[in-house]
């Protein structure tokens, strides 16, 4: 029996052993994952906490910018879902992320913008016409291809699009003061119209309706008076013209029936029934910037030089001021949109509504030389590189 029992618990004594191992094992499997969930916790915490804490600017600028071969001259333009450069190489093509796309356009056009000392970019969202305004050629092209091309026996003086792609050119021309070349949205010439005594200060074309605006300037007997002609595309005599007396013009625009025209004095309006009135009068401003928001309404920026900065005035479609405002000092006006503008200063770019509010501002680096709306950012540009903001 003592045999048995003894033989009997020799037998049980090594199952308690390994039941023993079998659970060091368990413990140690579990002292391990928790060892490994610790770390990982730690690690993931650490860097939502880097995340936070650590400004963003952390990604290298240089994976930021879109660098390129700098041109003389910037210019750019927003065409539909990509955005438009110009180069020393030609054109470059990006899309939001400032990646290249398009290279068949891109070869097409770049041969003919390669060649222009100062390119100047219009579109209308469906076409894109740049022009050298101090030589001689002209190309239109969207994002199939090249539309047409143009060279010109005199120099550019100044081009336009409206929203409907009918544009204008303004040309040097031997037998008088300037040629004003109307064109239709697919590349064709409406018309052209030689100017006798008067230089051009400028031409437009109206939105959806074919007629056409221009601005003369003459001088005769020592005083200086100012012509606004009305024309219909498939006319090249005007059917209307207003003479501004002792005035010096500089710009015209359509808006809906009516145009405006800025000259040295003030803001002049012809309504619809061609009557012309003097709706805003500068006071001996000196008026530094005149563009039109995508409403219709007119931005008027003249320099305050007691004060050191610009005073800014929006006028509407009825002629009635509804803002007035003082911004700091900038170097240019680089882009509209519906209801705001972009302003350049040195090293950065302010996004200012109607009312001199400011809605955005982008800090930079660099020198910035240009500045454009692309859809839902803004488009920064130095000499040699582009930022998305």
């Amino acid at each position: 029996m003592n045999e048995k029992n003894i033989l009997r618990h020799e037998k049980s004594k090594p199952r308690k052993v390994k039941k023993e191992k079998k659970s060091g094992k368990v413990q140690s499997f579990f002292k391990a994952l928790l060892i490994i969930l610790i770390i990982a916790a730690l690690t993931i915490g650490g860097a939502y906490l880097y995340k936070i804490l650590m400004p963003e600017t952390s990604v290298s600028e240089e994976e930021q910018h879109m660098i390129y071969s700098p041109a003389e001259s910037i210019e750019s333009v927003s065409f539909k879902n990509s955005f438009i450069i110009n180069t020393i190489d030609g054109i470059k093509i990006l899309n939001k992320k400032g990646e290249e796309i398009n290279d068949e356009v891109t070869n097409m056009v770049s041969p003919y913008v390669k060649g222009m000392k100062e390119p100047v970019f219009c579109t209308n969202d469906k076409t894109v016409l740049i022009f050298d305004i101090a030589g001689k050629t002209a190309v239109l092209f969207n994002e199939a291809g090249i539309i047409g091309s143009y060279n010109f026996t005199g120099n550019i003086i100044s081009g336009k699009m409206s929203e409907s792609g009918h544009f204008v050119i303004v040309v040097e021309d031997a037998g008088s003061k300037a040629a004003v070349k109307a064109y239709s949205e697919a590349g064709v010439e409406l018309l052209t119209w030689y100017s006798g005594k008067g230089y051009v200060a400028d031409a437009t074309i109206h939105n959806s309706k074919k007629r056409m605006a221009i601005v003369t300037n003459e001088i005769e007997n020592g005083e200086i008076s100012s012509k606004i002609l009305l024309f219909v595309l498939d006319n090249s005599e005007p059917y209307m013209g207003k003479i501004i007396s002792n005035s010096f013009c500089t710009a015209v625009s359509f808006y809906n029936d009516s145009v405006y025209a800025l000259c040295e004095n003030g803001l002049y309006y012809v309504n619809k029934e061609d009557d012309i009135e003097l709706i805003h009068s500068f006071s001996g401003e000196k008026m530094k910037h005149f563009r039109f928001f995508d409403n219709g309404n007119v931005l008027l920026i003249s320099e305050n030089s007691v004060e050191e900065n610009y005073r800014g005035v929006v006028i509407n479609t009825k002629g009635k001021k509804i803002s007035d405002f003082s911004v700091d000092s900038f170097l240019d006006i680089s882009d509209v949109d519906k209801n705001k503008f972009l302003v350049i200063k040195r090293k950065g770019v302010l996004s200012i509504n109607h009312k001199g509010k400011i809605k955005e501002e982008i800090p930079c680096q660099f020198e910035v030389k240009d500045a454009k709306y692309f859809k839902d950012k803004i488009a920064v540009l130095s000499q040699d590189k582009i930022i998305f903001e």
